[in-house]
């Protein structure tokens, strides 16, 4: 039974990447792996412990470069999807465990709001008291540049 390695041409930033090594696999079903699969692949000049890409003749291990890429482009998008998360939370929060959390922070701001207002009425002399309307608005900016800010 022969080998096979699959790979993904839409991988990026590096295509080809090699997603599986399948040993000794049934030939009357190789149709089922996809057209992206390399029949009996020479695997001796590389490491399978290390990435691997198919550049089209053979399975090469990825250079120092290619694996930087990789790793910076994966950094970048959890990046920006922790961002995008941290926005939805209070944007449009979504699922039990999001609403949950706009909730409480909605709970805190009242608790807060109503202590700030305490206090600005006790000052000499008295101050007028914030509204939700300016207390959302100040967390909003100030939240969201945090988040922009993180990098």
């Amino acid at each position: 039974m022969p080998d096979y390695v699959i790979f993904d041409p839409s991988s990026t930033p590096v295509t080809n990447l090699v997603t599986q090594i399948i040993r000794s696999f049934d030939e009357g079903k190789e149709a089922t792996l996809g057209a992206n699969r390399v029949k009996n692949p020479n695997l001796g000049s590389v490491n399978i412990n290390n990435p691997m890409r198919w550049n089209g003749t053979a399975v090469v291990n990825l250079t120092q470069p290619e694996i930087d890429s990789i790793n910076a482009a994966s950094a970048a998008a959890s990046l920006a999807a922790l961002k995008q998360a941290a926005k939805d939370i209070f944007l449009v929060p979504s699922g039990a465990q999001n609403h949950a959390i706009a909730l409480g922070f909605e709970t805190l701001r009242d608790m807060m709001l109503s202590e700030i207002n305490l206090l600005r009425a006790a000052s000499v002399p008295p101050l007028t008291a914030r509204t939700i309307t300016q207390f959302n608005n100040t967390f909003r900016t100030t939240y969201e540049s945090k988040i922009d800010a993180l990098s």
